[in-house]
């Protein structure tokens, strides 16, 4: 059975299933991400994010060596950017700001 990825080129049930599951772990870590910059505090969101981050980099970094195309599977991301830059988190935590003044005007 196969089935096809991204630009038309045919893979295996294997491949589309591992595809899914990183496009699931992506929105799960993210889904983290976005708890984590409404809640600051709590530690679970922080684990969780790194804990998405080491097992997609990871993942990431095996599909490199097999010499696959990132893209495919979803994975042409910056992760770091994306799931552990403070930068980021700050910036998150202003527009949730920003949204809760303008709520209350």
């Amino acid at each position: 059975m196969e089935g096809k990825v991204k630009g038309g080129d045919h893979m295996s049930i294997e491949q589309a299933i591992l595809q899914e599951w990183i496009r699931e772990m992506l929105e799960n870590a993210r889904q983290h991400q976005r708890k984590r910059v409404r809640q600051p505090s709590n530690e679970y969101e922080g684990g969780a994010v790194i804990a998405y981050y080491e097992m997609l980099n990871s993942l990431r970094n095996t599909l490199e060596a097999f010499g696959l195309d990132l893209r495919a599977y979803g994975l042409d991301v910056d992760l770091e950017e994306e799931l552990l830059s403070l930068r980021r988190v700050g910036r998150l935590c202003r527009r949730i700001r920003n949204y809760h003044k303008n709520e209350q005007r």
